[in-house]
């Protein structure tokens, strides 16, 4: 990943939007959603007590990284905002969720959601280790197993997210097998 060391993005650039934003200071586990008018601490049922769970244990693992360097990168890897040619990326779009956040935090929303779409669900676990190898790959630098467990967190920190919002709307974005999964690979 290249550094765009002499800006300071900071004032402009954080907090990262909601699905990024999981060092938020509101009171509650989830930050304000940036597509809906809803307070998702509010909405409590049986049914999505395990995301409120599951979202805690997340910001834990990631306070890890609350003062982290940070560097620029794209914000949203939704599906719909990445095309591909040939199976690699040829262009990237919606360039108006740039964030200045740790390396760990950008591969890993990443990693997780490339292949996501309106749904809120994104890439399989399969296809998201597969990213986090390429990625690795490409930055000629492998990650240390802390690392890499941070990355998977940031990515279950969207996947939770939109989980409990697309609750709302009555779809099921993570299935709870998936969800522990991917907290064994964030070590949580």
């Amino acid at each position: 990943m290249t550094r765009a060391e002499d800006l300071d993005p900071q004032p402009l650039l954080r907090p990262a939007p909601a699905w990024v934003h999981w060092y938020h200071k509101e009171d509650g586990v989830w930050p304000v959603p940036d597509d809906r008018d809803v307070d998702l601490n509010a909405e409590r049922c049986s049914a999505t007590a395990w995301l409120d769970e599951l979202g805690a244990a997340v910001r834990e693992r990631l306070e890890e990284v609350r003062d982290a360097a940070c560097v620029l990168g794209h914000g949203d890897w939704d599906g719909r905002n990445v095309k591909f040619r040939d199976g690699r990326p040829l262009v990237v779009h919606d360039w108006d969720s740039v964030v200045d956040e740790p390396e760990v935090v950008i591969i890993g929303q990443a990693a997780a959601m490339f292949e996501g779409g309106p749904t809120g669900a994104g890439a399989s676990v399969e296809r998201t280790a597969a990213f986090l190898e390429e990625y690795q790959m490409a930055r000629r630098g492998v990650l240390t197993s802390n690392e890499l467990q941070l990355c998977w967190a940031a990515g279950l920190w969207v996947r939770t997210f939109n989980a409990k919002k697309f609750h709302l709307d009555t779809f099921d974005a993570l299935g709870r097998d998936e969800a522990e999964t991917r907290m064994r690979h964030a070590g949580i």
